[in-house]
């Protein structure tokens, strides 16, 4: 404690000696409960115990022991240096109070906690008693309130005043008679007021003696003590009773979301099952499976994974057994141990590998990876997600109380969504009526939606149905003819021909539909259906195009245009023929076709190429063997049932196998960025000189910014315990040769281990270069301390020069403007900010990826994750976070002390942000800190499950001194389930009998301890294969086990990741300039601008910076005989092609020659014939370059202020800032016997209306009649007034009207559906552009909510608007014409066919099946 402690702490202090005293014999009274034994396992009752004890009796040693107490120095020589640290830490802790001691100080005292000073983080919605604050306990709503107790006061004068102002009034309401309680409690109530003027008067600055005058005359109140604590005590019990009872009902769900408070994430914390898990199977209802069920799922899994690792499998085919047991075993631990990838990667790795013998050797195979095991995860909840889908098909099957052989096959065999959705439709289409009624007769009449297949269940219904059956094969038996590829049912003709047929159930009047021709065409699309929805069909032509499709890239007009060399999709502009397969090597490869597409850019076309011999070949297994008329008529109808159902499935099989290879290239690119991101994050920290692998070092930190002339260079210097020692802000400049001495001066105070150098550009590089020459020439080494005895990896055994290197500061880029950044050092600049998350880098660059936290997706991880959702690109980042934390291990002590290092907590196995939190106040509430992992489980601070996940990776530093009982083991990566195991492993290196045994378990730290003593080598002496070999006989794979075992008891979670990763050339390239040798290279053209201009040569720069050099031979063609200095001028910007680049000295030498821009090299595409469409991108370019022959030919001069000579897109690039309704006329590509008008409709919307010219006078003058449609002028003006000026009014008046909708086609849909079912019996309609046709209008109608929405269309005309064939001269018109239109088409008849006129050539749709619409 500090010796300048204040009169306030001492009287606090006293305050808790004297009144405190009794709480301290509480402090020790805890319930301990009984210890879980983790390590017991189920053991099979063929298992001899005593064959098992007689092997754990001894290990067979090769020689006598070594008393060889020499250990590994370094690992020595780390631990010196961090008990170092924590006698400094406890030194500095004894000096002074912290902010814990403070707090306790703080409460005991009565004053007010630090954390109720502050404004509370959360909003206060509502107060439950506004009548006063309560002294006793503080209850829910005060707990995060933002009102403090100092506005206490403020409530009390609020109560004074109105009772002041009654007191005026005394004589002069007369008085009423009081009961005698009533009276009692206005006495009470006057005692109250009077006791907190004594109150006030005693923090007045009236002295004692008047104060002890004022209490002889009017007393203290001690005389009321009992009414007043009664009365407390009722207000007390109210308060309570009005206290709201969740923290929902006091503060804001997304407050309570954002803190992890609310009732389901209290669920999650007391659930025995690791947090990832939950949120994973969150959504899943019927998780737990029957064990035949289960074992289906092992089966299904075990199966989608050796098909995705059959390239594998394929050259080591026996490793297929072993392969699907390892599967299935892993399996279960997922599901029914509820362990997590971590711990079975750590823990049961014998179950993932593959041991034989082979001429008498150990042969060990690797079955599965850590990627394989996070992929068993997916595949887990994919298979429950198949299951849940199967369930709801049983219960819709089960209600409709049928019987169908098709289905009770099929569901059977069905193991993917898709064949799942078959049977649903198929169960959907032939019970239609059936499920319809079981839904109603169930009561939900929400459910009850229009059917899409009534017109087919009226068919049902119908005699018409009969022809139906007579088409003499049913659609199952042709199905099984299709799956069997065997013609097991032949096709019988009836007598009668279906002409026949179809005549006489028509002639009967029976059928509802009333014309022979209508009612065959009935027949014909009935029986398409059948085999449209038959499962079999399906599978059958899905499997075909699996393995036999083939697909094609078709191009937009918009891709055209769009898609050019640089274009991200130039690729696979002309892409044909790619078979499916393909697309597994370049997973981004169809994901960026997929994202084409979604841009109208391109088309994928899927398809076979013997598609129809395909067709012929299922024709063959449905048609009769007859010659008759009758036969050829029943086979014409068969063949054309066939070609409409294939018309149908293909587009419904194409987009199967679309989204199949969707979810395979997303896959595939998910481990692709897992990977990634997995070699950013696993590496160890900085490794200072002479110190062990996984030390902390010390580093300063040193950037200049973006390196301008006013930007000072700041350097920061973190301790290796995480601490800012010191922020420097140089004034001297970098050329300055005081900056020099004073930077020798600060390394020669801060003594850092390394120097971390980094900046926002490439400016960075000066700073760089002279702090290095300030070391080399100062010949400054790193600190040698004496204390550590430390030993160099150099020639000379001498300390090496201060290392001055890049730092990746990606990090530090994102941290630097954060929150966090703000909260922690607000005091700092930005610069220092982005020093301090530099150096914190170098210390621990996993620590700094976790602390991004949100920001974690914005990390450039690879160059297609933004083709993967970012949910995705989160879950993949975060199973990395997880593997290397838990390789890494976490000291729990250390977290719970430091909010930092707690961050990574979240990601140890079986804990998530959750439990992680709840663990460390619970840890915090326990004495602050865990003296063995047993503690865990004695103080119930985790559940059984998570105990076993995270056991091993909660690392507890084991000392002698410490005064609590320690476990050595808890320092290792050994579970507490082998520390049995380990115990005798140690017993058995140092050849101790059980007498001797028992002897030295009694002393501190036992056998294990006494080891670490004699000296970790003896391990070396074991056997560990053949004690391995005994342990296999008795069913206990523990081989990789004792091999771990081995390895921590002689080096305690040593630093199993990779180096710490010093930048390449390259990489700082990249990061300074943001430049990659893809986009900056040799060949490529880029934009600069002259810095100097010389006649000798030509200095430019990059917009990244990069320095150009352009020789006097690359400025000027040879012809040209000017000199530079007349042709160039400082900061001039040209476009230069790169000749070679100096990435080290980010300097690169440019040509501005014509010839080498042109010869630039683009990037490489390849090209193969086949698969490559040369003669369309041969057509292409032939299109383009007479285009630009066209757009060179002589331009056209017409006199008229609006004329412009512009191409369509330079004309929308002209008049996208103007106003609405501006135009331009342009020359047209036609020729020149037109013009275009290109005027603005709406944002992003122009139309170009095609001008016809007649009674020209030579080609390039205007003509003397201007024809647009039926519309002829004489002039322009009187086109632009006539024309142009009444369309735009009328394209105002629909814009202005309020039916019209100014969304998106799709928005208006959806603003169509919500009115319609907000007015449900109505006929609602709207108006919309037609986004594809500017100057055309969409009209969008529903008759009724069930109803689908229909488009018509709408063009706007100088007199009016054109629509069904009619033009109405206005708005009004037009509605009610509308009206009129759609009540005549719904009279003559509700199934007439076929698109109205006005509906034709426009291609939204939705205008065939109902109605006539």
């Amino acid at each position: 404690m500090s010796a300048a402690q204040s009169e306030e702490e001492r009287e606090i202090q006293d305050h808790i000696s004297d009144s405190h005293s009794d709480d301290e014999n509480d402090l020790d009274s805890h319930d301990v409960g009984n210890v879980v034994d983790s390590s017991e396992e189920d053991e099979d009752d063929d298992d001899d115990p005593e064959a098992i004890q007689k092997v754990r009796e001894g290990f067979i040693v090769d020689d006598d022991d070594d008393d060889n107490d020499n250990g590994d120095a370094a690992q020595t020589k780390k631990s010196r240096r961090k008990r170092r640290a924590e006698a400094e830490r406890k030194v500095r802790d004894d000096e002074e109070l912290d902010e814990d001691d403070l707090e306790l100080l703080r409460e005991n005292s009565g004053a007010l906690p630090a954390h109720l000073a502050e404004k509370s983080k959360f909003k206060r919605l509502k107060r439950a008693d506004d009548s006063g604050a309560s002294e006793g306990p503080r209850g829910l709503t005060e707990m995060f309130s933002d009102e403090e107790e100092a506005a206490e006061p403020e409530e009390e004068d609020d109560e004074q005043r109105p009772r002041q102002q009654l007191d005026e009034f005394d004589g002069f309401i007369e008085d009423d008679e009081f009961s005698e309680d009533e009276n009692r409690d206005e006495e009470v109530a006057r005692m109250r007021r009077n006791g907190r003027a004594m109150n006030q008067l005693a923090h007045s600055s009236i002295d004692n003696d008047k104060l002890g005058e004022l209490y002889e005359i009017f007393g203290d109140g001690e005389e009321y003590d009992w009414a007043l604590q009664l009365e407390e005590e009722n207000e007390v019990e109210t308060e309570e009773n009005a206290q709201p009872k969740t923290l929902e009902e006091v503060f804001e769900m997304s407050e309570l979301k954002e803190h992890l408070l609310t009732e389901e994430d209290d669920l999650i914390r007391m659930s025995d099952v690791p947090e990832r898990f939950q949120a994973l199977r969150k959504g899943i209802e019927h998780y737990d499976l029957s064990e035949e069920e289960f074992a289906l799922e092992q089966d299904w899994v075990a199966n989608e994974l050796m098909k995705e690792k059959a390239a594998m499998l394929a050259q080591q085919t026996f490793l297929l057994e072993p392969f699907k047991a390892s599967v299935k075993t892993v399996l279960e631990f997922i599901s029914r141990e509820l362990l997590e990838v971590p711990f079975i990667w750590s823990h049961r790795r014998d179950f993932l590998l593959h041991t034989y013998r082979e001429d008498g050797a150990l042969k060990v195979s690797k079955l599965l990876s850590e990627h394989d095991l996070w992929r068993l995860v997916e595949l887990d909840l994919e298979y429950h997600r198949i299951y849940e889908k199967k369930l709801a098909i049983q219960n819709v099957y089960k209600s409709i109380g049928v019987f169908d052989s098709l289905y009770e096959e099929y569901i059977k065999s069905s193991r993917s969504m898709v064949e799942l959705q078959d049977i649903h439709d198929y169960l959907s289409f032939t019970y239609s009526a059936e499920i319809k009624d079981a839904v109603f007769s169930n009561g939900d009449l929400k459910s009850k939606k229009h059917s899409k297949y009534v017109v087919y269940e009226k068919v049902r219904a119908d005699p018409l149905y009969e022809v139906v059956k007579a088409v003499g094969i049913s659609a199952q038996e042709f199905g099984e003819n299709v799956s069997t590829n065997q013609k097991l049912y032949q096709t019988e003709d009836p007598e009668q021909s279906p002409e026949q047929m179809v005549a006489a159930v028509v002639e009967a009047g029976e059928s509802f539909l009333a014309t022979d021709d209508k009612a065959l065409e009935a027949v014909k699309h009935m029986y398409a259906e059948q085999l449209l929805h038959d499962p079999r069909l399906r599978t059958t032509l899905r499997l075909a195009f699996q393995n036999y499709a083939n697909i094609d890239i078709v191009l937009t007009e918009k891709g055209k245009v769009k898609i050019d060399e640089n274009s991200p999709y130039a690729d696979f502009k002309y892409a044909i023929n790619r078979p499916t397969e393909s697309f597994s090597f370049h997973p981004d490869l169809f994901l960026r076709m997929l994202e084409a597409e979604q841009l109208a850019l391109v088309e994928i076309k899927i398809y076979l190429k013997s598609f129809d011999s395909f067709t012929d070949h299922l024709y063959g297994s449905l048609a009769s063997d007859g010659t008759s008329d009758v036969s050829a008529a029943w086979n014409t109808l068969r063949r054309s049932a066939v070609e409409i159902a294939m018309k149908k499935l293909v587009p419904i099989v194409s987009l199967n196998v679309k989204e199949k290879l969707r979810a395979t290239s997303e896959r595939l690119l998910f481990y692709d960025v897992r990977e990634e991101f997995l070699r950013k994050v696993d590496q160890a920290p900085y490794q200072p000189a002479g110190y062990s692998k996984g030390t902390i070092p010390r580093v300063l930190a040193v950037s200049n910014g973006r390196g301008e002339r006013d930007d000072a260079v700041i350097a920061v210097m973190i301790d290796d315990e995480g601490r800012l020692v010191e922020s420097v802000k140089f004034e001297e400049k970098l050329k300055n040769p005081e900056f020099d001495r004073s930077f020798l001066k600060v390394i020669e105070r801060l003594r850092p281990d390394v120097i971390a150098v980094s900046g926002y550009n490439v400016n960075a590089k000066m700073l760089h270069q002279t702090v290095s020459e300030v070391i080399r020439k100062n010949d400054v080494r790193v600190n040698n301390d004496p204390q550590e005895e430390l030993t160099f990896e150099t020639d000379d055994g001498e300390a090496p020069l201060l290392e001055v290197m890049w730092v990746a500061d990606e990090t530090a880029k994102l941290y630097q403007h954060s929150k966090r950044a703000e909260k922690e050092y607000s005091d700092k600049p930005v610069v220092a900010r982005f020093c301090v998350a530099l150096a914190r880098y170098a210390q621990s660059p996993l620590l700094e990826y976790i602390a991004l936290g949100e920001d974690l997706p914005s990390l450039s991880i690879h160059k297609h994750q933004t083709l993967l959702s970012p949910d995705r690109v989160v879950q993949a980042i975060e199973t990395v976070l997880v593997d290397i934390t838990n390789m890494v291990g976490i000291h729990i002590n250390d977290a719970v002390r430091d909010p930092y290092k707690a961050l990574a907590l979240q990601y140890v196995a079986g804990l998530g942000a959750r439990k992680a939190s709840g663990l460390v106040q619970k840890i915090q509430a326990n004495d602050g800190a865990l003296n063995s992992r047993q503690e865990l489980v004695t103080k119930e601070l985790m559940s059984r499950h998570v105990f076993i996940n995270c056991a091993s990776f909660l690392i507890i530093d084991y000392d002698e001194s410490m005064e609590a009982d320690g476990e050595p083991l808890d320092s290792t990566r050994i579970h507490p389930e082998d520390y049995d195991l380990a115990r005798k492993m140690a017993t058995d290196a140092l050849d101790l009998d059980e007498g001797d045994r028992e002897i030295v378990e009694r002393e501190r730290g036992g056998v294990i301890n006494y080891l670490y003593q004699k000296g970790t080598e003896k391990l070396d002496d074991l056997i560990i294969e053949e004690y391995g070999d005994e342990l296999e006989k008795h069913n206990q794979r523990k081989r990789a086990t004792l091999q771990t075992i081995k390895e921590e008891l002689q080096g305690s979670y040593d630093e199993l990741r990779r180096s710490f990763n010093r930048l390449s050339e390259s990489e700082v390239f990249r990061m300074l300039t943001g430049e990659s040798e893809e986009t900056f290279h040799p060949g490529a053209v880029i934009p600069v601008s002259l810095r100097r201009v010389d006649d000798r040569f030509l200095v430019a720069v990059t917009q990244s910076l990069i320095e150009g050099n352009i020789r006097r031979s690359h400025m000027l063609e040879q012809s040209d005989y000017r000199s530079p200095s007349q042709v160039f001028t400082v900061g001039e910007t040209l476009r230069a092609a790169v000749i070679s680049v100096d990435y080290s000295a980010f300097k690169a030498d440019l040509s501005l020659l014509k010839e080498d821009i042109s010869n630039a090299t683009t990037k490489y595409i390849e090209k193969y014939e086949g698969t490559w469409d040369f003669g369309a991108e041969q057509a292409d370019k032939k299109i383009e370059q007479n285009k630009v022959a066209t757009e060179n030919r002589a331009k056209r001069v017409i006199k008229h202020p609006y004329f412009r000579n512009l191409n369509s897109q330079q004309a929308e690039d002209y008049l996208a800032p103007l106003q609405v309704g501006e135009y331009v006329i342009r020359p047209s590509s036609k020729g020149n016997n037109h013009l275009v008008v290109t005027w603005k409709v709406d944002d992003q919307l122009f139309q170009h209306v095609d001008v016809v010219e007649h009674g020209k006078a030579t080609e390039y003058s205007l003509g003397r009649v201007l024809q647009v449609g039926e519309f002829k002028y004489s002039d322009l003006d009187e086109l632009l007034v006539g024309y142009i000026g009444s369309v735009v009014q009328k394209v105002e008046d629909m814009v202005n009207h309020e039916k019209f909708r100014k969304g998106t086609l799709d928005e208006t849909k959806q603003w169509l559906e919500r009115y319609s079912a907000a007015n449900k019996n109505r006929s609602c309609y709207t108006f919309c552009y037609n986004r594809k046709s500017p100057g055309w209008f969409l009209l969008l109608f529903k008759l009724s909510p069930s109803s689908e929405i229909r488009t018509w269309h709408v063009k706007a005309l100088p007199t009016g608007y054109s629509f069904s064939g009619n033009v109405y001269p206005d708005m009004t018109s037009l509605c009610n014409g509308f009206k009129t239109v759609v009540a005549n088409r719904q009279r003559p008849t509700e199934h007439r066919r076929g698109p109205p006129a006005a509906a034709a050539g426009y291609g939204y749709g939705a205008y065939s099946g109902y109605g006539g619409y």
